[in-house]
């Protein structure tokens, strides 16, 4: 297969990233601390690791600047959680 340069580095993201999925995945579940906001922290932490170590050569690619809006999204959802915690360790 003919893949260019963009999408190649695009098949080593998700070949790095989909497998630390399942295998927190796993984790989680074989330690019985599976939760989904749980599952969310521990999967954006991966996102952050794996999308520093593995960035495109060229940051104007379309999927990194996806990927950028996924990261502000997460930011958003990690911040709701941990107000939530505080608050309830606050009460």
């Amino acid at each position: 297969m003919n893949y260019t340069i963009e999408a190649r580095w695009f098949r080593s993201f998700l070949l790095v990233y989909v497998p630390f999925l399942l295998v927190s995945l796993a984790v989680l579940w074989a330690l019985g601390s599976l939760a989904v906001r749980t599952y969310f922290v521990v999967a954006f932490l991966g996102l952050l690791v794996t999308s520093e170590i593995l960035p495109p050569a060229d940051s104007k690619t379309v999927w990194w600047k996806r990927l950028q809006w996924v990261k502000a999204g997460g930011w958003v959802v990690l911040l709701y959680i941990l107000v939530e915690r505080v608050s309830m360790v606050l009460q």
